[in-house]
């Protein structure tokens, strides 16, 4: 229940905006996320993040 419990938390704040992040690795929390929290969001973003290594200087 502590996903119940810190929205009922963020309700009770003056944060008017729940923010939150999920790894494309954690398929159960995405499908938890599509299913059960999805219908009730007023948005829904994909982010992207690409990164490499550059040689080192010496």
């Amino acid at each position: 229940m502590l996903i119940a419990e810190s929205i009922m938390a963020q309700l009770q704040s003056d944060i008017p905006y729940y923010t939150c992040a999920v790894g494309e690795s954690n398929q159960p929390m995405l499908q938890f996320v599509d299913r059960r929290l999805k219908p009730y969001l007023t948005s829904l973003t994909e982010a992207y993040r690409s990164s490499k290594k550059l040689g080192s200087r010496e």
